[in-house]
């Protein structure tokens, strides 16, 4: 289907009245992973190339990274003692009693390496293409946790290509000891 002097098809403008230009925001929906392409490689299925470059190149390098193995809670779930009433599955406000769930999140890649001082350190690795919503908010609520745990024996990379990558890893190298 052809759409002449458009690059697609049209799309509905929304038209913002003058007084509230500026204090409008438009909130994405939350998507796990956006066009990534899933891969399987060496028995291991990646939810994107860039995090199969990874595996492959910290392989080459000799570096003992593991997949998606380290969980953390970032909030433990609870049951509320007040009152809240929300809509049910047929649209009529009652009584919610279920238990706020755990809000968790798990990096792409991690190791224990001992660095110059002989300390053992986690090495965190989260290879990024395009961010959801939720993943700010996390990455804040986890590297506050990881640093009230290990302090200075925390890195974290958060690489958003290739080429980064290859940097992180070189960084890697200079600073940490590996059998």
């Amino acid at each position: 289907m052809s759409y002449p002097n458009k690059k697609g098809p049209s799309r509905r403008k929304v038209r913002i009245p003058p007084k509230l230009r500026g204090k409008v925001q438009f909130i994405k929906k939350n998507k796990k992973v956006r066009n990534a392409t899933a891969v399987e490689y060496d028995g291991i299925k990646f939810k994107s190339k860039l995090e199969m470059y990874f595996y492959k190149y910290s392989k080459e390098q000799g570096i003992p990274f593991k997949y998606e193995e380290f969980k953390t809670v970032l909030f433990v779930g609870d049951r509320l003692d007040c009152y809240v009433y929300l809509p049910d599955k047929t649209k009529n406000i009652s009584l919610d009693t279920s238990k706020l769930r755990d809000i968790t999140y798990t990096p792409d890649f991690h190791t224990y390496l001992k660095n110059g001082c002989n300390e053992t350190c986690l090495v965190v690795v989260e290879c990024k293409g395009k961010e959801n919503d939720a993943f700010p908010l996390k990455k804040k609520m986890f590297l506050t946790i990881m640093n009230h745990k290990w302090g200075q024996n925390f890195y974290f990379f958060e690489p958003h290509s290739q080429f980064q990558i290859r940097q992180c890893l070189e960084i890697i190298k200079e600073e940490f000891i590996w059998d």
